[in-house]
């Protein structure tokens, strides 16, 4: 971000929470990739094996697998999950195989097997390539719900930042601020870590009076009561149990296993008396009107609570004071929280 030729906004942490949806950015096509080129080369061999076979049979047995390769091969078109590849594969071999069967007990010939084949092939194409047309057309229907819905919320944002009382703030930082939010649906809270100043807050409906599941962010407060309560050993193990990863890593890749496991040892108390600590389930203090205290999962036991946050509720301002408390050390010894002020 552009200085703006303010040197005091180099002291200023900015802090900006966005809640989306993950997306899985690796095909399981992609991955399938070295297994269908060996499955094609095994195919050509066993070709090329066959030459001095029967021509009538060799024809009908290459049809049908030409047939059945350009069927799952069509059907990738869409993306088919590897397990949906296999479940494809594995129905379209039982239904050659009793319709084969079927034939075969009709006495009839193998030139005749074999355009019969043909002719079930190509009605099985047809049938799967409409089923896809229609999957696609639902998927684009709800790729255009979606975006209205979030156009929806972008505008609301908008006109939400129209709102926003600017008194005691500082406006440079919060062009910044608005600047670097742009069309987004979100929010901007921009607090000086140390002292719990906040500079601006873009979009305060949504900061200061709405609740959001914190899903993944979480794992900080777990991490925090892991290691002050020595479930988390010092190297970044859990005690008496086996992960594959440490405590850094576990927290780079958002591992839910992991912190389920600390949230297992911990439990649901003295989870919920971390979170208090650090700033969760009552009002951070700031000087206005109406702030959402948040929710706490009191009675939940499922180990959700400990990686996705489950039954939480939180406001962008009470993450921003999280963040905040946990770079000044609260919640472990010697560690002191930031005050939340606006002046």
């Amino acid at each position: 971000m552009k200085s703006m030729g303010i040197p005091r906004v180099a002291r200023v942490a900015f802090i900006f929470f966005v809640f989306f949806a993950l997306i899985n950015s690796f095909s399981d096509e992609t991955l399938a990739k070295g297994k269908r080129a060996k499955a094609s080369k095994g195919s050509s061999r066993s070709a090329r094996n066959s030459r001095g076979r029967d021509r009538r049979g060799s024809r009908s047995a290459s049809n049908r697998r030409r047939g059945g390769r350009r069927e799952v091969a069509r059907s990738r078109g869409r993306r088919m999950s590897k397990r949906e590849l296999r479940a494809e594969r594995q129905r379209q071999a039982r239904e050659q195989s009793a319709y084969l069967a079927k034939l075969k007990r009709r006495g009839m010939s193998k030139r005749q097997i074999a355009a019969e084949m043909r002719k079930f092939n190509g009605s099985h194409r047809r049938a799967l390539e409409e089923a896809r047309r229609r999957a696609e057309a639902a998927r684009q229907a709800a790729i255009a719900r979606q975006r209205a819905i979030d156009e929806g919320m972008r505008n609301d944002v908008q006109s939400n930042i129209a709102k926003d009382s600017t008194i005691g703030e500082d406006l440079e930082v919060r062009r910044a601020a608005v600047e670097a939010l742009g069309h987004h649906a979100g929010t901007v809270v921009v607090m000086d870590p140390k002292t719990g100043r906040v500079y601006t807050v873009v979009n305060q409906d949504w900061a200061l009076h709405d609740g959001f599941k914190p899903c993944s962010t979480i794992k900080l407060v777990t991490g925090v009561a892991g290691l002050s309560e020595s479930v988390i050993t010092t190297d970044g193990s859990v005690t008496n149990a086996n992960t594959r990863l440490k405590l850094d890593d576990a927290v780079a890749f958002s591992d839910n296993g992991y912190f389920q496991r600390v949230g297992s040892n911990l439990g649901n108390a003295k989870m919920i008396s971390y979170a208090k600590t650090l700033g969760l389930g009552e009002p951070t203090g700031i000087n206005a009107d109406g702030e959402y205290a948040g929710k706490l999962p009191y009675g939940n036991n499922n180990l959700r609570i400990y990686s996705h946050g489950d039954d939480f509720e939180v406001t962008p301002l009470q993450l921003a004071v999280l963040a905040s408390e946990i770079s000044n050390g609260a919640g472990v010894e010697g560690g002191s929280a930031a005050r939340t002020s606006c002046t």
